[in-house]
Parts: C-alpha cells; sequence; structure tokens
C-alpha cells in the first residue's frame, strides 16, 4: 500500500509551481484549482522532495491517503491503542485462570472432601480453567475414588468462579432385627413388578403409586381386622421418570491414543507444565525429582500416553447422539446397578451461543423398595379408624 499527500499552494502563477515540479521530476497524481489556493497529490518521494524545497509559494500538508494515513492515525492514538490492546490482553489472561472454587452442598464434611479431591486433580484457584475434555477427566477420577460418598458431581463454570454441584451417596444400613415394617414405594412410579415373601401385597402391576405409598404392608389383617405385625419382606420394581439436561459446546477437542506409554522429564513452571521429549500426551504416573520449596518450580519424570488432538464441532444435529449419550452417563451415576433405562427422547435442543443445550427424557426400570417402621402402630386404634370408616 503506497502512501499520498495531499498539499494546499497558496501564491501567484499556479502554472509556474507545476513547471517547477516537473522540473524536478516530482509526479502530480492529482490536481485541483480553487481559485485562490491549489491542492495537489504526491506520493511519498514527492512529498518530501517538495519539502525540502526553497520557494515564495506556501505549501500546507491537509491530508494523508493510503499508508501514510493509517500510519498516522497510529501515531496520534498509540497511547490509547497500547492501552487498549494491553486492557483487552489483561482480561483475556486474567479471566481464563480459575479465582473461585465454591463447593454447593450443606455438609462441611462433603464441602472439605470435594475441595481436597479438586485440589488432587490439581483444580484450584489461581490456575488455568480446565477444558470440556479435562472438567470429564477430573469428574469422573472423583467419582471413581468417591463412590461410596458421591453419588452425582458436576463442574460448572460462571465466569471467572466454578460452582461444584454434588449429591452424597446415601448407603442403606441393613436393618438386622425383625423390626415390623412396609415397604414402600421410594420415588413416583408404575409399578412393573411386585413380589413379597411377608406382608400383605397392596398394589398391583401397572398401578401408578407415589413416593411414600405402601406397596406391601407389615400389617396382617384376617377376616379384615389387623391381627399382627411383621417385618414386610419383599421387591418391587417400577418405571420411574427422568429428565436430564446437557450443555455440549459447539466446538471441542477430540483426544485420541496414539501409541504405548512413554517416559519423559516435565518441567513445572507455576500451574504450567512443560513436557521434555513428547508434544501432546496424557499423564499416566509423575514421579518427583526436584522441587523447590521457594520458587514455583519442579522437575519431575512422567509416564505418559501419545495422543492425537483433533478440533471437532456440533450442531443441532450431529450433538444430539453426544448429548444423549451424555445425559445417560450422567443419569447412570445417580441410578443402582440394578436399574435398566427402556425408552428415552429428546424433549428439547437449542443453542444458545457457543454451548448447545439438549434435554432428554427417560424411563427406568428401577428397584423402589424402601421401608417405614410400623413398630409404634396400635393395632387396636387401626382397627378403630377402619371400622368408623366403613
Amino acid at each position: 500500500m503506497n502512501s499520498y499527500y495531499i498539499c494546499k499552494v497558496r501564491g501567484k502563477n499556479f502554472h509556474r509551481f507545476i513547471q517547477m515540479l516537473y522540473a524536478h521530476s516530482i509526479p502530480i497524481y492529482q490536481i485541483t484549482d480553487l481559485g485562490d489556493r491549489l491542492l495537489i497529490t504526491l506520493d511519498e518521494d514527492g512529498y518530501q522532495k517538495v519539502k525540502k524545497m526553497r520557494t515564495s509559494y506556501e505549501i500546507t500538508l491537509v491530508g494523508m491517503k493510503g499508508k501514510a494515513r493509517y500510519l498516522a492515525f497510529f501515531k496520534k492514538y498509540r497511547l490509547l491503542l497500547a492501552s487498549l490492546v494491553i486492557g483487552l490482553f489483561l482480561l483475556f489472561f486474567l479471566s481464563s485462570f480459575i479465582w473461585k472454587i465454591e463447593v454447593v452442598h450443606t455438609s462441611e464434611e462433603i464441602r472439605i472432601l470435594l475441595l481436597d479431591a479438586l485440589r488432587e486433580e490439581k483444580v484450584y484457584p489461581f490456575r488455568f480453567k480446565l477444558s470440556y475434555q479435562e472438567k470429564e477427566q477430573v469428574k469422573q477420577a472423583i467419582l471413581e475414588k468417591y463412590k461410596d460418598k458421591i453419588e452425582w458431581l458436576e463442574i460448572e463454570e460462571v465466569g471467572t468462579k466454578y460452582f461444584i454441584r454434588v449429591e452424597e451417596r446415601k448407603i442403606k444400613s441393613q436393618d438386622t432385627k425383625d423390626t415390623p415394617r412396609n415397604i414402600i414405594a421410594k420415588s413416583d412410579a408404575m409399578i412393573l413388578s411386585i413380589t413379597a415373601e411377608k406382608g400383605e401385597i397392596i398394589t398391583k402391576k401397572f398401578d401408578y403409586v407415589k413416593k411414600g405409598d405402601v406397596l406391601i404392608s407389615g400389617v396382617i389383617h384376617k377376616e379384615e381386622e389387623a391381627k399382627s405385625k411383621v417385618q414386610a419382606e419383599g421387591q418391587v420394581f417400577g418405571e420411574v421418570w427422568y429428565t436430564v439436561s446437557v450443555l455440549l459446546p459447539t466446538s471441542f477437542e477430540e483426544v485420541t491414543q496414539m501409541g504405548k506409554p512413554k517416559r519423559h522429564l516435565a518441567l513445572h513452571l507455576f500451574s504450567s507444565s512443560f513436557g521434555l521429549g513428547t508434544k501432546d500426551y496424557q499423564i499416566r504416573k509423575q514421579t518427583p525429582i526436584l522441587k523447590s520449596s521457594m520458587l514455583p518450580f519442579s522437575l519431575s519424570y512422567e509416564e505418559v500416553i501419545p495422543i492425537k488432538t483433533t478440533l471437532k464441532h456440533y450442531n443441532l444435529i450431529t450433538g444430539e447422539q453426544r448429548g444423549i449419550s451424555l445425559a445417560t452417563e450422567k443419569l447412570k451415576l445417580k441410578l443402582p446397578n440394578s436399574s435398566e433405562i427402556t425408552y428415552q427422547k429428546v424433549l428439547k435442543k437449542e443453542q444458545k451461543g457457543s454451548k448447545i443445550y439438549i434435554e432428554v427424557f427417560f424411563k427406568v426400570k428401577e428397584d423402589i423398595t424402601a421401608y417405614q417402621s410400623i413398630e409404634n402402630l396400635d393395632l387396636e386404634l387401626e382397627n378403630k379408624k377402619q371400622e368408623e370408616t366403613g
């Protein structure tokens, strides 16, 4: 891109001035005669020659075109532009860090457990944010390690904060006493099968029940009169309904293993790591060699798996199946091993900025057996109530 300069010329006999420019081999790209003044357009070389000429004509620069115009603009606003660039860089740089991690749960023990588990996975404030793939790996590692304590886990990113949403796993204590009890519904469901070893069956197949409804009663009746209480024994399977929503990135990196495990040295500086010998890899095992308590520097020996990272893209059509798979995985983390997903259907899918929102409906065959103590139930009072109600 060439530079052009627009000059205003004042004086007498403009014809003589133009002849003078031609005599000095100065090309004129445009001439505009305005009567009392002349506007001429020169290139870079011509403008420099005119500036050095000794003449009685008054020559003033009034405008620029091409490269010179942009250079003048940057020169005039260089401080403002530099501040803007630095500000944007700092904003981008600082927003790529995790500034705060908050575990959303009422139990302090679970909150401390999760924060410690995240730190073991190198997720803590003032380090770089995780990619989508890294977040999934961290979730799976924590769920696998604490499967007896954690039922479900989600890492939600809001600005520069991570909100960790968690559901504690409740382990049922085995009732070893012969305590009278009912078997009740653990959740809203449609009865699929019901078997009873002790107690009286109250419901039947294909009945719709609500959470807490009695399915197998521990009260034994004879001729419509409550005679005794037993510890109801049996099992009930029902069709339970779930709606699970997931967010997919429109762009993500797919990681593929590209060979056998290798070993290399790794330099760790602040929260960043640099492998000395292998470019793209996943760490399998890490052995510290050198570590400084004063400086944010360490050296370790790592066993790694070479990987290939491919950038892939989702849209509403291609992302549907992936969304169903993720929703299924998410649901299975909450379900007992004996559960079986029998039906699934996408209820809603839409793109929200750089994310795809997918909502999936599931029907699940699930053990809905739960227990309700009737140890303090008064059979005489129960019979009176039945007489009053007819």
